[in-house]
């Protein structure tokens, strides 16, 4: 399957209005010398509509949750918000946000997945509240994997 099909697989809501995929934002620290990753905080949501915009350089993973008052959207905020805001106590290790993103139509079999991402929060109409989390990372960091030999 081809790197379009799975991000289109991924983007937008399927004709019963579900989201058509789940997504996962891990909050990691990464020790730079020995290259060992601790988690600190991981989230999985299922209720965000996904849209991915990729150039050769950039690529952005919006997720739409449709409302400032969304349960999803309020608890990812806050713990990216104090993953933020917390000091790193290792000056050897490096903060990192990686988001995986799996279709529901392609079961496991295909996901896509981003590292280094910053992130901000945006409006998802011109008229509308705060109601998307935007992040953008080096598309040299942003792949999709799936099944050996496709």
């Amino acid at each position: 399957m081809k790197e379009l099909d799975v991000i289109r697989e991924a983007c937008g809501v399927d004709e019963d209005g579900n989201a058509k995929a789940v997504v996962s934002v891990k909050l990691s620290e990464i020790n730079t010398g020995t290259l060992q990753e601790k988690v600190l905080d991981e989230v999985l949501l299922d209720n965000p509509k996904v849209q991915i915009y990729r150039s050769v350089r950039y690529t952005m993973v919006d997720l739409i949750f449709g409302s400032p008052m969304d349960f999803e959207f309020i608890n990812v905020w806050g713990r990216l918000n104090g993953f933020c805001n917390e000091i790193g106590e290792d000056m050897n290790s490096m903060r990192t946000i990686v988001i995986t993103i799996s279709p529901k139509s392609l079961m496991g079999e295909y996901f896509l997945c981003g590292l280094h991402a910053a992130w901000s929060l945006m409006k998802s109409r011109p008229d509308g509240e705060m109601d998307m989390i935007r992040f953008v990372m080096d598309s040299e960091y942003f792949g999709v994997f799936g099944e050996a030999g496709e």
